[in-house]
Formats: structure tokens, C-alpha cells, sequence
């Protein structure tokens, strides 16, 4: 998949996750100000995985 199609799939995926986390925050009645969004990987690097081996 092309670099651009890969963003445009990414900001579609943003965008949902947004319109939830907006909506959820509207149901409880807390200020969407207040929420923050963390984005995560399941994936490591090479690195990260052989630096906590070594520990």
C-alpha cells in the first residue's frame, strides 16, 4: 500500500476513534477536554526487545 494511502487510512482510523471518544465523553458527562489519547503499538523494535533481554 502506497505511503499516502496508508496516511488517509490512518486519519480515517484517528477520526473514529475521536468521534468515540468524544461521543463516550458526552454519556458521562465529562468534559472531552479532559480525556486524553494515548496511541500504542503492538509491535517493538529489535532493539527495545534485546535491551530488555539484557536487563
Amino acid at each position: 500500500m502506497a505511503a499516502s494511502a496508508l496516511e488517509s487510512v490512518a486519519a480515517t482510523a484517528l477520526r473514529s476513534v475521536l468521534s468515540k471518544v468524544h461521543m463516550a465523553a458526552e454519556r458521562s458527562g465529562r468534559p472531552v477536554e479532559q480525556v486524553r489519547v494515548v496511541a500504542v503499538s503492538k509491535t517493538k523494535c529489535r532493539e527495545i526487545e534485546e535491551g530488555r533481554n539484557s536487563v
